[in-house]
């Protein structure tokens, strides 16, 4: 486990264009577009349970705030109506949080002995201690 690779700014190649046909010499922002990991790669993004909306059904849907591994503190990036799955999601406290983030960013692999498997395929860290209504037996919708 580590970290997404991280896109340095010679592959990005930022620059000014100029916009042929504007007045002013009106220029716009490019990048060229990098993947930061390959297609098929499996990525576990940690968010915060931040409440609860309800869906046409009744169920509760998530609304979570993309947190950092330094301070797990928000990004400022959220998502709205999420179902939270036992076989899909997984619940970790702060603490494991922080231990799968060191164990990425030193090599080690401590931090996640017993609790992933190979049928671990796509999961939400929810960086919570708390297992969402939602989660305890619901089943997934076909």
């Amino acid at each position: 486990m580590r970290t997404v690779r991280e896109i340095t700014a010679e592959e990005e190649n930022f620059r000014m264009e100029s916009m042929p046909g504007f007045p002013y010499n009106f220029s716009t922002i490019r990048r060229d577009s990098i993947e930061p990991e390959p297609v098929g790669t499996i990525v576990l993004l940690a968010f915060r349970i931040t409440g609860y909306d309800k869906d046409c059904d009744g169920s509760l849907m998530a609304r979570l705030e993309h947190i950092d591994y330094e301070n797990l503190e928000g990004t400022g990036w959220e998502s709205t109506n999420n179902g939270l799955y036992p076989s899909t999601d997984i619940v970790a406290s702060e603490d494991e949080v922080r231990s799968l983030y060191k164990e990425a960013l030193t090599g080690s692999n401590t931090a996640c002995t017993g609790r992933l498997d190979s049928s671990a395929t796509q999961s939400s860290f929810i960086a919570e201690g708390i297992t969402p209504a939602k989660a305890r037996g619901a089943k997934r919708r076909q």
